[in-house]
């Protein structure tokens, strides 16, 4: 059975465009996953290596194939340089939506089983098959996992996550008036848990964290609160992909934000 992908791109934070506009056919060459960066230590008299635990992802490789259209996208033949003005410009086009103008760009399809997802890469340069106006993109994801389109929330222990790679980009709410509130991930494979603290009384409106950067801000206007947020671990929180995420808070609620992300 045949898939239609729906291929679409363009920056970063703007519109995106259906690739079927522009290309007959658009496909990702095999659909491999990232490894794991960094080394294992090798100690003496040890068989082997010390396996060196909670190692993180490499950037990912995508082939991204097009076979370009001589037509507009409806198919017709309407350029004044012919079927080959049309190549040109679906080419200039497909290079135009995959460079990402001043940022990243941002490739999305609907996939089997995952649903609407997206991965932001860079472009290198395109390189021509042997089939006529068939290009292949490597195209480069710094961030490697594809993420839902779609927001989870979830204020109770556990928390489902979905998808099958760590997620470490969730957003962590506490609630307004809670008095010095920590949250724990008693689930995490560290063995000592990963915690976010909040110093002092939550203000109205409650304070979000994003952990992917470490900052906090007021729910209510966005005053920064930053300083008043501590981790014990340096990569703030990961929640594991797949599976059942406990936590705990000392005091009030939390709200668990976050996008499913796929290897």
């Amino acid at each position: 059975m045949a898939w239609d992908f729906t291929y679409k791109a363009g920056p970063y934070g703007g519109t995106l465009t259906a690739l079927s506009t522009y290309c007959l056919s658009v496909r990702i060459v095999g659909e491999s996953g990232v490894g794991k960066r960094g080394r294992d230590v090798t100690v003496q008299y040890l068989h082997g290596e010390h396996a060196v635990a909670h190692k993180f992802a490499t950037p990912r490789l995508i082939p991204l194939e097009v076979v370009l259209r001589y037509t507009n996208g409806s198919g017709a033949v309407s350029h004044a340089d012919g079927a080959a003005g049309h190549a040109f410009e679906n080419l200039s086009e497909v290079k135009r939506l995959l460079f990402g103008q001043a940022s990243l760009a941002t490739l999305e399809r609907i996939a089997p089983h995952q649903g609407t997802v997206r991965i932001d890469v860079e472009a290198g340069e395109p390189t021509p098959t042997q089939n006529h106006f068939t290009f292949l993109f490597p195209l480069i994801a710094a961030r490697p996992f594809w993420y839902s389109t779609t927001t989870q929330t979830d204020s109770t222990s556990p928390i489902a996550v979905g998808g099958n790679a760590p997620v470490d980009d969730a957003t962590v709410t506490f609630s307004a008036g809670a008095v010095s509130p920590v949250f724990t991930h008693t689930s995490s494979s560290a063995t000592v848990k990963p915690t976010i603290t909040y110093t002092g009384t939550v203000p109205a409106g409650g304070v979000i964290v994003n952990t992917l950067t470490g900052q906090a801000s007021n729910v209510t206007g966005g005053a920064d609160c930053s300083n008043l947020v501590s981790f014990n671990k340096t990569y703030y929180l990961q929640l594991e992909g797949g599976a059942s995420n406990t936590y705990t808070i000392s005091t009030g609620t939390v709200t668990v934000a976050w996008a499913d992300k796929w290897s």
